[in-house]
C-alpha cells in the first residue's frame, strides 16, 4: 500500500514504540482469545472474517480523506492502544491524515481537553484546535466524550457552564462526525463505584456532564454519532455506550476484557474506516451480527 502525502501541518510519525505497543496489545489479545470464555460462535468467527476481508479491500484501494481524523484515547489509557488504532484506520484509508491524542496523567477533563487541544494544534494546525477548520474523531472510551465536550456547545446557560467547564475554554471544536468505541455515553457502571477523581466521577450516570451531553444530543448539537460498543462490558455496560434514542453496533465481547478490547475489533475497524472513506455524518442506528 501507498500511504498518500499528509496534508497536516506537521504528521504523527509511526514510531518503534508504537510497533511495539501494537505487537504487545496483538500478543495480549490472543491470550484472551485463547480463554474458554471467549470461544465465538460461527456466526461471530464470519462477521470477523468479513471485516477482515472488508480491511484488507480497503488496504488495497488507498483514498483521500475528506477530512483528518483525531483519535482520542480514553481514560488514563496507554497511549499504545490509541497508536494502534489510528495505524490501523491509517492502513485501512492510505491517509496519513490521521492522529491520535493521549492524556493518561490527567484526572479532569478540563486537563485532558488542554492536551488535546494542543496536540491537535501540533498536528492539525491552530486553526483546528480555534473550532475554525473540521475534522472527524475516533473516540476510545473517555475519548468519546472528550470528543463530544469539546465539540458541543450547551443547549441552555447551565448546561453550557457545565460543558464550559469541562472543556476549559469557550470555544468549541468543529467536529464532524465522532466514531465512539465503548463510550459511556450514559454513563459508567464501574464509576458508581469507583471514582478517584474528577474525570470518573463526572461519568458517573447521571452525572451533570451526562445529563448535559444527553440534553444537547437531543436537541441535535454536537457531532453526529455512530456508537459501537461490546457485551460483557463490565466498565461501562453496553447499554451505555450510545445515548437514548441510538442503538450501538454491537459484538459479543470475551469474558474477560470486553471493554479494552473493544477497540481492536476488526468489525468495528471496519464499519469506521468505511465511512471515514465516503465522508459520512450519518448516526449509527443498527447491530452487527
Amino acid at each position: 500500500m501507498t500511504t498518500r502525502h499528509s496534508a497536516l501541518a506537521a504528521p504523527q510519525p509511526t514510531t518503534t514504540l508504537d510497533a511495539l505497543a501494537r505487537a504487545v496489545i496483538t500478543a495480549s489479545l490472543a491470550a484472551i482469545d485463547a480463554l474458554p470464555g471467549s470461544r465465538r460462535t460461527a456466526s461471530q468467527l464470519d462477521a470477523l472474517a468479513q471485516a477482515r476481508a472488508r480491511l484488507a479491500r480497503m488496504r488495497a484501494s488507498p483514498v483521500s480523506l475528506p477530512r483528518p481524523v483525531v483519535v482520542f484515547n480514553g481514560y488514563r489509557g496507554w497511549w499504545g492502544l490509541a497508536s494502534t488504532v489510528r495505524d490501523a484506520l491509517r492502513e485501512a484509508t492510505g491517509s496519513n491524515d490521521i492522529i491520535f491524542v493521549s492524556y493518561a496523567h490527567r484526572g479532569t477533563f478540563a486537563q485532558a481537553c488542554d492536551d488535546a487541544r494542543r496536540t491537535i494544534a501540533k498536528h492539525l494546525g491552530p486553526p483546528a484546535a480555534r473550532g475554525e477548520v473540521p475534522f472527524d474523531a475516533v473516540g476510545i472510551s473517555m475519548g468519546g466524550l472528550v470528543a463530544r465536550v469539546l465539540g458541543t456547545r450547551g443547549t441552555t446557560d447551565a448546561d453550557e457552564g457545565v460543558l464550559r467547564d469541562a472543556r476549559g475554554s469557550d470555544s468549541t471544536l468543529r467536529i464532524a462526525t465522532l466514531y465512539t468505541l465503548s463510550t459511556p455515553h450514559r454513563g459508567a457502571m464501574l464509576a458508581l463505584r469507583i471514582a478517584p477523581d474528577e474525570a470518573a466521577r463526572s461519568m458517573r450516570p447521571g452525572s451533570p456532564l451526562v445529563r448535559a451531553l444527553h440534553r444537547a444530543h437531543d436537541a441535535h448539537a454536537g457531532p453526529a454519532l455512530h456508537c459501537f460498543g461490546q457485551t460483557r462490558d463490565a466498565i461501562v455496560g453496553v447499554s451505555n455506550t450510545a445515548p437514548k434514542g441510538v442503538t450501538p453496533i454491537r459484538m459479543p465481547g470475551p469474558a474477560f476484557g470486553s471493554h479494552f478490547t473493544s477497540a481492536r475489533n476488526p468489525v468495528f475497524w471496519a464499519h469506521i474506516a468505511a465511512s471515514l472513506r465516503e465522508g459520512t455524518s450519518r448516526e449509527h442506528e443498527t447491530s452487527a451480527p
